[in-house]
């Protein structure tokens, strides 16, 4: 379930690695990261320019219910979960295109500007943030979910 330690199994419940296993094998799971690459590989934005992106970023931590700081250097998004004392986990991921061309199919004259691991290096955190949260109860931490340029 939701927001609940691992289906409210317990702070011990060693099921857990098949549980994300299958909810990451879900076709509505595979639909929404498919949905928020393209958004993000559709619309490449520079360093300090991401605004569209930090807005995504954004729509997705509210969705999931997750609270954040922004802007932090600028563009940045800052998330947090977890006991919201030390230690302290950080996950990062840039936001930023980089600023050059790659032919994006062989036999037309198109370019993008964004690295291919961007869109999928952010889309694979907030995917890890929306399955922290179901495990949140089992870490003693609080995780620092970092977005910027």
């Amino acid at each position: 379930g939701g927001g609940g330690g691992g289906g409210g199994r317990g702070r011990f419940y060693l099921g857990w690695k098949e549980e994300i296993a299958g909810m990451a094998g879900r076709p509505e799971t595979a639909a929404w990261l498919r949905a928020v690459r393209r958004r993000i590989h559709e619309r490449p934005e520079l360093a300090y320019e991401e605004v569209e992106t930090r807005r995504l970023v954004r729509d997705e931590l509210d969705a999931m219910g997750v609270g954040f700081r922004h802007p932090v250097a600028r563009t940045g998004v800052v998330a947090n979960i977890g006991t919201g004392r030390p230690p302290v986990v950080a996950r990062r991921a840039d936001m930023d295109a980089l600023p050059i061309q790659v032919r994006a199919n062989r036999d037309a004259d198109s370019f993008c500007t964004r690295c291919t691991c961007h869109p999928s290096l952010l889309t694979g955190i907030l995917a890890a943030t929306n399955i922290q949260l179901l495990y949140n109860s089992f870490f003693n931490f609080r995780l620092e979910i970092i977005w910027v340029d």
